[in-house]
């Protein structure tokens, strides 16, 4: 069996490399209960309530990814003092949450309609999809869907 080590990117500084202009838009912001199906990804009880965050980052204004994510304030505490519309989720638990340890899945989707509207494109538009869900001593930081922009490449080096 292989480990690999895991940079979670910043997406801000992925979209400014790339020579654009970063902005953020909260869609939508609540303490909700988890349905099972993120109960049991991030191996915690259904009903549980954390704070779900749906995200748009764009590079000149220009959708780039959606960002659906599920925070744990059990596991991040400190992230009931932040406001994600000013600094975004990702970035702010990147530099303040390290994680343990990660799940990581890719896989291509058709756009559903709420991607299509958000990322601008048709729906049933091929995407690429990431899911990645990080935990520390404490249990699961946070489990996110990421949408990417039709025709995103991911690069890795080595």
């Amino acid at each position: 069996m292989r480990k690999a080590t895991l940079s979670i990117p910043i997406v801000r500084e992925q979209i400014e490399q790339s020579g654009k202009a970063y902005s953020h838009r909260v869609v939508a912001q609540r303490m909700s209960p988890l349905p099972e199906d993120v109960a049991l990804r991030m191996k915690l009880a259904p009903g549980a309530t954390l704070l779900r965050l749906r995200t748009v980052h764009a590079g000149d204004g220009k959708p780039f990814q959606v960002e659906d994510r599920w925070i744990n304030p059990v596991a991040v505490p400190e992230m009931t003092s932040v406001d994600f519309r000013k600094i975004n989720a990702n970035e702010w638990l990147v530099r303040n949450a390290p994680y343990v340890y990660a799940d990581l899945a890719f896989s291509a989707e058709n756009a559903n309609a709420r991607d299509a509207r958000l990322l601008e494109t048709r729906r049933d538009q091929a995407l690429l999809i990431l899911q990645r869900t990080t935990w520390n001593d404490l249990g699961a930081i946070t489990t996110v869907r990421l949408a990417f922009h039709p025709g995103y490449v991911m690069a890795a080096e080595h």
